[in-house]
């Protein structure tokens, strides 16, 4: 029954999966942005800005979009060498966006780039149905963990912590050392060492029929049951999205919970048994903690919406009931 169910659970997570037509498209647009960033001409490029994807993208865990009208998000860093004492979030913002600008006159799109509270995003008109969110940063490991260290707090991935812009943060347009502050780099790192195993394991299998195995191609239990996750979410809150749990919040209980399980049907059991020993309390206040960041708390808008939190976990008993059999069932 078990090896039936896996059967029926991979071919589900492949059907979840962005095709490769659609990733090598994706890639090759973020690509063409970043050797755009650095050409001869361009106005940062003594900044050496850099274009690299983070979320879902990065860590293999993207879905197809639920609903005809939706598309891909495809977020991505462009991070620039510069100190904060010597720009604000808005002179960031403001450098990105002009060679966003430029890149959408030289290459003919229809669609303006959008300035956003924190990216700009860049919309094709074909038919890969994904849009690109750019989201201005620079380092601020060093920064970041001067702040650890003044509390007695060690975090492994502190170095590639970066500050990002804000529009809504109050210091956007003054200089400040306060940024808002994200670390996509060490959270990627993060996940990839809650499956090292399997992962390692597969990639030898792998290796020994494929010869150049590209690293989007590696799917484990734990990026697969993760896919799963986040279907059975969008088809259960497709009416409510005010309460919908952010990806972010899934993929962590998830990594957290793994423990490496060989099969994709005992690792989904195992993750959504395990999932709500990840989300305290505390003076009753609900934390999911950002491995990479300890100061951040990823379900910090439940304490003033605790009915998110109370579906959250009702949607947890629900698969575990149904023990998710298939991918597809009516949420």
């Amino acid at each position: 029954m078990s090896n039936y169910l896996d059967n029926i659970l991979n071919e589900v997570a492949k059907n979840l999966d962005i095709s490769d037509s659609h990733y090598d498209l994706a890639e090759s647009r973020y690509k063409s942005i970043g050797s755009w960033m650095i050409r001869e001409n361009s106005s940062i490029r003594k900044y050496s800005p850099q274009i690299s994807p983070q979320g879902s993208f990065n860590l293999g865990t993207i879905v197809k979009p639920h609903g005809k009208d939706n598309e891909y998000d495809i977020d991505l860093i462009c991070s620039l060498s510069i100190n904060k004492d010597s720009t604000t979030q808005e002179g960031i913002k403001s450098l990105v966006g002009q060679e966003v600008k430029s890149y959408f006159d030289a290459n003919g799109f229809k669609k303006k780039p959008i300035d956003g509270r924190r990216c700009w995003t860049l919309e094709y008109s074909d038919q890969a149905k994904f849009h690109l969110d750019i989201l201005p940063a620079i380092p601020d490991g060093t920064f970041y963990k001067s702040i650890l260290e003044s509390r007695s707090i060690h975090n492994t991935w502190a170095d590639d912590a970066i500050a990002i812009t804000d529009k809504n943060d109050p210091s956007f347009s003054s200089y400040s050392q306060e940024w808002p502050r994200s670390n996509p780099k060490g959270y990627s790192k993060w996940f990839f060492s809650r499956m090292r195993v399997r992962l390692d394991e597969q990639r030898r299998v792998l290796a020994k029929s494929i010869d150049e195995l590209p690293d989007h191609r590696i799917k484990t239990p734990l990026q697969k049951s993760i896919q799963i996750l986040k279907h059975h979410r969008d088809i259960m809150f497709k009416d409510d999205q005010d309460d919908k749990p952010i990806s972010i919040i899934i993929t962590t209980l998830a990594a957290n919970s793994y423990n490496n399980e060989l099969s994709i049907s005992e690792a989904l059991k195992n993750i959504i048994e395990a999932m709500p020993n990840y989300i305290s309390d505390p003076e009753g206040d609900t934390r999911i903690e950002n491995p990479v960041d300890p100061l951040e708390n990823f379900a910090d808008k439940w304490p003033e919406h605790p009915e998110r939190k109370e579906k959250f976990l009702r949607k947890l008993r629900r698969q575990k009931n149904r023990r998710v059999r298939t991918g597809f069932r009516r949420g």
